[in-house]
């Protein structure tokens, strides 16, 4: 093969491209430069109370939200929990990585224990003891079903390891079933436990389904467990989030603007120079995690200049003077519920745009408000978390279909009540329930949600509603 000539670049040649470098260079400096964080109030640590509760849905969240904030309040004094609901056992990329191939059930296993392990290395960086992370222990990607078919004890969730208890020693209660019933009651036992002033938790709003799962369950536990501190929400998925996806220590972490409004109050805490790189000793820690690469990149993407939380009040239904259906858009009497943020196609004419509720003497309207008219061939589906009082938290699942409206029974606390109307009016659908159910109830959790020919369509966050 007889060799190319090759020509080299003339010295102009070379000043041009390195010109052009710089020019480069300096427009991606100017783009990364910090700026103002809009949206958003600034905080104090102290703010935060004494005893602080931060929750987490993986090994590594409490980190990525949180860490700066630990590291702080540790080092004043506080008192400070983690709580880390899953083993984060269910990652497939991780979980090849430990078992040197297509991982079985052992590979899985075996993952929980490492990302155990980092969690109290992780902790050991920001100064908490190991006796102040609880590790529940229960299956990665399967609280949201447990959340939902999986609640109760008859219908237990099976991990990627196939097992449907906690399998593991280390975790807060080994053996628990892998049902929405114990993680819920494993939250409630804790927060009433540890008194914290302050709870910081998954938002429901998330888009990963884990995280808006917990987020559900520690809204329902901090009810359940009559807290009346102060409940605050971190994001870590939601679309690109943290913009830009890149390593910007000195720049700030913003809230996502589809966030902004219906009520929420975005809080920035400001980390001195020492715990945003204790935060991020801390995260180094996760190793199975770091070692993928985008994954890195990604957890790099949270080392910022301040701390992101989110505080929402409670909705509190309308009050009407009597029983009848609310009318469509009438100002005053519907209380409407934030938009979701979890719909898979924004012109779906289907789609849950809101969900309202309006309470007269005898009987609660609950309103699903979807993109476009009422369709006969689709479901809408309505659920309610009714908490506290004397009697334990009872679940209402209700559907309608072809103009008739079924009170579901997925689980075994679920109430089956009789007297129910439902009746559609442009593009809401209106279900009627008896008022009585929730006498003696100080709050209940609502969601709504559709979907078309049996095809999954959208649904509301849960939100904690105010009785």
């Amino acid at each position: 093969m007889t060799p190319r000539s090759i020509t080299l670049p003339t010295i102009p040649t070379i000043a041009a491209f390195i010109l052009a470098a710089v020019v480069l260079a300096a427009g991606v400096r100017v783009a990364m430069r910090p700026r103002p964080m809009t949206g958003t109030t600034a905080m104090a640590v102290t703010d935060l109370g004494r005893r602080v509760l931060v929750v987490a849905t993986h090994p590594d969240d409490e980190v990525l939200t949180a860490g700066g904030a630990v590291s702080e309040l540790l080092a004043r004094g506080a008192s400070v929990r983690v709580v880390i609901a899953t083993a984060g056992d269910g990652y497939f990329r991780a979980a090849a990585r430990t078992g040197r191939g297509f991982p079985g059930a052992s590979a899985y296993l075996r993952l929980g224990d490492i990302r155990h392990q980092e969690s109290l290395a992780s902790a050991r960086v920001l100064g908490l003891p190991e006796a102040d992370v609880i590790s529940l222990g229960y299956p990665d990607a399967g609280t949201t079903a447990m959340w939902d078919g999986g609640w109760d004890h008859a219908h237990p969730v099976a991990g990627r390891s196939g097992r449907t208890d906690v399998p593991y020693a280390w975790a807060y209660r080994p053996g628990a079933d892998s049902c929405g019933q114990d993680l819920a009651a494993d939250l409630a036992a804790i927060v009433s436990d540890f008194q914290p002033d302050t709870v910081i938790a998954p938002d429901p709003r998330e888009t990963h389904p884990d995280h808006a799962a917990v987020g559900a369950f520690t809204l329902y536990a901090l009810d359940e467990a009559g807290f009346t501190g102060t409940r605050l929400t971190a994001i870590v998925h939601f679309k690109r989030f943290p913009y830009p996806w890149a390593y910007m220590p000195e720049a700030g972490l913003a809230p996502p603007p589809q966030l902004l409004g219906a009520g929420a109050e975005w809080l920035a805490l400001p980390l001195t120079a020492n715990a945003e790189q204790t935060k991020h000793r801390a995260f180094e820690e996760y190793r199975s995690q770091t070692a993928i690469a985008d994954l890195s990149w990604y957890m790099r993407a949270f080392v910022r200049r301040n701390e992101l939380f989110c505080r929402r009040p409670a909705s509190v239904p309308s009050m009407a003077a009597t029983d009848a259906r609310p009318a469509t858009g009438s100002a005053g009497t519907v209380a409407v519920l934030p938009r979701p943020v979890i719909a898979p196609r924004v012109l779906d004419p289907v789609r849950v745009a809101s969900v309202r509720l309006v309470r007269g003497p005898q009987v609660l309207w609950i309103g699903i408000v979807t993109g476009g008219p009422v369709r006969a061939d689709a479901a809408y589906r309505v659920g309610l978390r009714l908490i506290g009082g004397t009697s334990a938290p009872q679940r209402l699942d209700l559907e309608v279909r072809g103009g008739r409206v079924e009170a579901l029974r997925p689980a075994d606390d679920s109430l089956v009540p009789e007297g129910l109307q439902t009746a559609a009016d442009g593009s809401t659908v209106w279900i009627g329930v008896p008022a009585a159910l929730l006498s003696g109830r100080t709050s209940a959790m609502v969601s709504g949600s559709s979907s078309l020919a049996g095809r999954g369509g959208s649904h509301t966050p849960w939100v904690d509603v105010r009785l």
